[in-house]
């Protein structure tokens, strides 16, 4: 009948994290950019002030799928929390000034290129590349970076698309994906940051049209 039906909102304390950012020294680091979050969206975003730390707040009952915190050329850290419920209600704070505490270590950086060339080895322009990189720590996840513009890179005249914030602690594969309409995208490519490698090349295939005709078994 067109009616929009009534929707309530409950306000509640908000689940506060205070976030420590240091450098690979114990320093700590200003003006870094801290982030909570939760599966789908930023729930909290700060800047670390000059005793490197920020206060984020998110819904108390939204998963959080991590905190972290970047600052370029000096590096990138990732709780990765991996929540798929609710904290517990206990673990909620009950005076503001109780909150969860996280530090986050920011070890330097590592610069990463993929360069794209079609099959006669020419370079491709115009190509998307989205770089995937793996939790540090081993556990598994990939790390929640795909809303930062960071990873998310666009080939140059050259074919090239360049990474400057892959931190440089990470000792686990970086995989990348293409994409450029009317081309076929490979299998990813994969820099291993042990091998001492920081760049890979991805070849990509032209499409080719094709035509038929579709008949019924009669």
């Amino acid at each position: 009948n067109g009616r929009v039906p009534d929707v309530q909102l409950t306000l509640k304390p908000a689940r506060t994290l205070s976030v420590t950012v240091k450098d690979g020294k114990g320093l700590a680091v200003a003006g870094a950019r801290a982030i909570a979050r939760t599966r789908f969206v930023s729930a909290d975003e700060a800047t670390t002030d000059a005793a490197g730390k920020a206060v984020l707040r998110a819904p108390p009952d939204a998963p959080l799928l991590a905190v972290l915190a970047m600052k370029p050329a000096v590096g990138l850290d990732c709780a990765n929390l991996q929540e798929t419920e609710p904290p517990p209600p206990d673990t909620q704070p009950a005076e503001p000034d109780k909150t969860s505490r996280i530090e986050l270590v920011l070890n330097g950086v590592t610069t990463m290129r993929v360069r794209v060339l079609d099959e006669q080895r020419r370079p491709l322009a115009g190509v998307y590349v989205g770089a995937t990189v793996q939790q540090k720590s081993g556990t598994g996840y990939p790390l929640p970076l795909g809303f930062l513009d960071e990873f998310h890179r666009t080939t140059d005249p050259r074919g090239i698309a360049e990474f400057t914030m892959i931190p440089a602690d990470n000792t686990r594969p970086v995989s990348f994906e293409t994409d450029l309409p009317g081309y076929c995208s490979p299998p990813r490519c994969s820099i291993d940051p042990t091998s001492g490698r920081t760049e890979t090349v991805a070849v990509m295939l032209r499409q080719i049209p094709l035509t038929g005709r579709v008949i019924d078994g009669d």
